[in-house]
């Protein structure tokens, strides 16, 4: 059981932490952090900047949302909710076009010949997802990691087959 002193209470320690582990494994992480100003994505005539981007050996472009709390992923105020959010960037045809074209051109500009192919939306919490939540998002993938030692659990693959 792990401590309340060893679990995330922000934002950028969770994403960093996540980022860390998936360059370990290969992926280039194109942007991290929860006020980054690398790469956004233009939904309906306003732009947003994802917590975390990265673009795996295979070439999926992982754009993830994130939160200390599961469920504030799901909180819409004067914005969309993160949820809604990807959802629409999915669903959206030209703003994935554009989500893949901004990557690989950041990938051009790393110097690098590897290319993003596909979108995977994914929401990234410290804290459990109320179940009645995850039922609301059958197609996005949830991903939880509570600590640093912890790991990065799958709580809902969506339709995404391939390994975190």
């Amino acid at each position: 059981m792990l401590s309340s002193a060893d679990r995330f209470r922000q934002e950028d320690p969770l994403l960093t932490a996540v980022a860390d582990a998936w360059r370990s494994r290969g992926f280039v992480v194109i942007a991290c952090g929860g006020n980054q100003g690398r790469y956004w994505v233009n939904l309906r005539g306003r732009r947003k900047a994802p917590d975390l981007v990265a673009v795996t050996p295979s070439g999926d472009l992982l754009i993830v949302e994130a939160k200390v709390a599961g469920s504030a992923l799901f909180r819409s105020g004067l914005t969309p909710s993160d949820a809604y959010s990807l959802r629409e960037l999915v669903a959206d045809q030209k703003a994935t076009s554009g989500a893949l074209a901004l990557a690989n051109e950041w990938l051009t500009r790393l110097g690098l010949a590897q290319r993003a192919h596909t979108v995977v939306p994914i929401l990234l919490s410290a804290s459990p997802v109320p179940p009645q939540l995850l039922a609301e998002t059958p197609d996005l993938v949830i991903l939880q990691k509570s600590a640093l030692a912890a790991p990065l659990e799958v709580v809902s693959p969506g339709s995404y087959s391939e390994r975190f």
